[in-house]
């Protein structure tokens, strides 16, 4: 998957979740007598962009550590990561819109 999109992908997705008012984000995803609800969709698919923005920062470990060595990055240095990636990808974003 590519990088930007991914990035783009999951902004757009925390900026839908956090626009929509609860009444909406509780109303069940659909008429079928479901449980599940709209709010549990997007944080459904909100969870797997990140899954994959996770994989994104193995893959720079990797680079980081090609022998096989081991790696001293923790998972608050993955958080940082994917945070930093998002925050660099919303910037781009805002600059673009300008």
């Amino acid at each position: 998957m590519n990088q930007n999109d991914l990035s783009s992908a999951l902004c757009d997705m925390y900026d839908i979740r956090n626009t929509l008012p609860n009444k909406v984000k509780n109303q069940p995803k659909d008429n079928d007598g479901t449980e599940t609800t709209i709010g549990d969709c997007l944080d459904s698919v909100i969870e797997f962009l990140e899954d994959e923005a996770n994989e994104a920062f193995y893959a720079y470990e990797q680079k980081l550590f090609p022998q096989g060595d081991e790696s001293n990055l923790n998972d608050n240095d993955r958080n940082l990561f994917v945070t930093g990636y998002v925050i660099a990808t919303l910037k781009i974003k805002e600059k673009q819109n300008a």
